[in-house]
C-alpha cells in the first residue's frame, strides 16, 4: 500500500543456518531484500559494555554494517525515484535515510 521497500538484516545468522535461510526465503517471497547477514560476535556485547557502537570498534562487523547501510540507502534512493517530482524524491530520500549508521 505505501510502497515502502522491505530490507531484512539477519542477526546471528550463523547460529542456525536453516532458520537464517528460511528467514531469507520468507523475505524474498514477500518482495523483500536481504541486505545482509550478521554472524554472532561477542564484540557486540563488549561494545555495549563500553557504551560504544560496534561500528566504533575494530570488529569485522563494523565493515559489514557499513556495507549494509550503503545497501539500505541505495534502496531508499531507488524508492524515492519512484515518487514523482524531484522535490518529492528529495523529501522521501531524506526521510528514508534519516538514521545515521
Amino acid at each position: 500500500h505505501f510502497r515502502i521497500p522491505l530490507a531484512v538484516l539477519i542477526n546471528k545468522a550463523d547460529l542456525n543456518a536453516a532458520e537464517a535461510a528460511a528467514l531469507a526465503e520468507s523475505a524474498r517471497t514477500r518482495g523483500g531484500v536481504v541486505v545482509g547477514e550478521l554472524p554472532f560476535d561477542p564484540a557486540v556485547t563488549e561494545a555495549m559494555i563500553r557504551r560504544r557502537a560496534v561500528t566504533e570498534t575494530s570488529s569485522p562487523l563494523a565493515d559489514t554494517l557499513a556495507t549494509v547501510w550503503d545497501r539500505v540507502q541505495d534502496m531508499a534512493r531507488a524508492a524515492a525515484d519512484k515518487v514523482g517530482s524531484p522535490e518529492n524524491q528529495k523529501q522521501v530520500a531524506a526521510h528514508l535515510c534519516s538514521l545515521h549508521p
